[in-house]
């Protein structure tokens, strides 16, 4: 995840916004200076001379690559393999239940099942088209009113915007094949806002 995306680890354990240009101005750094010992082994050595050992260790290279990703394709598989046999008792949908199947997955396969699912291709939301008109302005201040205290904010005090961020939500209870209903704070049968 590091290698793939690492100023979204640097946001994910909240460093600073400084950290972002720093990451920047030594990955251009390095890439120079790796640019130049390339460029004065070539004129030290030749190229006849330097192709030899640049082949062995492109071999080299190559055979760790190709481990690496072996590696991390067994390891997506069996902890994917996991989760699936354990779905219902992890519930995690829950935050509970994914800190439970962190730990069962272990810090190698949690990260690297974590990175598969964040590489997974994703429908564009831009062109997604609802097939159901949005809920009335009643709905969503009902929905609204069930989760913040509507009376105790004051048009006095700015700012009072309030944002429910309903993105990933769902009901479990609609969409899975549970043993018991789950019980959440956020869902309600009476108000279908959240669904």
């Amino acid at each position: 995840m590091l290698a793939v995306n690492p100023s979204g680890v640097l946001f994910s354990i909240g460093a600073p916004a400084w950290t972002h240009t720093a990451l920047n101005v030594i990955s251009g750094l390095t890439i120079l200076v790796a640019t130049w010992f390339s460029l004065r082994a070539i004129r030290k050595l030749g190229v006849r001379n330097l192709f030899s050992p640049m082949a062995m260790l492109g071999v080299r290279i190559a055979s760790v690559v190709v481990a690496f990703v072996a590696l991390n394709a067994v390891t997506v598989g069996s902890v994917s393999a996991y989760l699936d046999d354990h779905i219902l008792e992890l519930e995690v949908w829950q935050p509970e239940g994914m800190v439970e199947f962190s730990r069962a997955a272990g810090m190698m396969g949690f990260l690297a099942y974590s990175q598969h699912i964040e590489a997974a291709e994703r429908d564009n939301f831009l062109e997604y088209q609802p097939s159901e008109p949005p809920p009335a302005w009643e709905d969503v201040q009902a929905a609204v009113g069930k989760i913040i205290n509507l009376d105790a904010l004051s048009p006095a005090l700015s700012p009072n915007i309030v944002i429910v961020h309903a993105e990933s939500i769902f009901d479990p209870n609609d969409v899975l094949n549970l043993e018991f209903p789950v019980e959440n704070p956020l869902f309600y049968s009476d108000i279908h806002y959240f669904r």
